[in-house]
């Protein structure tokens, strides 16, 4: 997911999380932050629902307990919006073609009533039966216009809510490939615009891979340290 929290406000969520974060037996990596900052951040009840749990019974949480609250809360969150998302669309999908052949239908028994309409008033020459059958005529007209009115705006209602799905497919599909404390590609993103880059390599052609190695980036700070650094 992506957090809309405000620079100010996501760091007195940070100077929440540490402390939180130090009386725990887990190490201070993106994983434990994610968990301890989607709860204190109240956007996630049901991963707020288990921590409370594990902490009223008095837990220390390890990394093992922080993985698994990790996978089930949200990488499983969003793993189930992926996989629902694909049938709302297919959903929508039906839906319309069912009401782009209703309204075919529509078009197509309207288009037969005129053919009768016709053949009647071809061979009617009474001026009263004549009036009936315009009356009948204009009738006919107005029933179908109106219907074709309604599926014409439940296939708009059906677009917008596509495209509103289309957009959340955009989003969820770059939410996978980024990480979300950082904004920097994961794991899978890297592997993502590596067959990318692959892809746009003629055969033939010399190719090299270029990697950095930052010296003590993975060296951990004290909590005192984050909050000496944030203030």
């Amino acid at each position: 997911m992506k957090y809309s929290q405000t620079k100010e406000a996501s760091g007195e969520i940070l100077r929440l999380v540490i402390p939180e974060m130090a009386k725990h037996d887990a190490a201070y990596h993106p994983v434990n932050y994610t968990v301890w900052y989607e709860a204190i951040a109240d956007v996630n009840p049901s991963l707020k629902r288990s921590l409370d749990t594990l902490l009223a019974q008095g837990r220390r949480l390890d990394d093992e307990q922080v993985e698994a609250l990790f996978q089930r809360h949200i990488l499983g969150r969003d793993e189930d919006r992926n996989q629902r998302l694909p049938g709302e669309m297919r959903r929508l999908i039906d839906e319309m073609a069912g009401l782009a052949k209703e309204s075919g239908f529509r078009t197509s028994q309207y288009g037969d009533s005129l053919e009768h309409y016709e053949d009647r008033l071809k061979s009617q020459k009474d001026p009263e039966i004549l009036t009936t059958l315009v009356q009948a005529l204009i009738v006919e007209t107005q029933n179908t216009r109106s219907s074709i009115l309604v599926l014409q705006k439940q296939l708009e209602e059906r677009g917008r809510e596509i495209g509103a799905l289309r957009a959340s497919l955009n989003r969820a599909q770059g939410e996978a490939l980024i990480d979300p404390m950082t904004g920097l590609l994961n794991r899978r993103g890297f592997s993502h615009a590596m067959q990318e880059a692959l892809g746009n390599v003629e055969a033939g052609d010399p190719t090299c891979l270029l990697m950095l190695d930052i010296d003590h980036f993975k060296k951990s700070m004290t909590p005192t340290d984050i909050l000496s650094a944030i203030r």
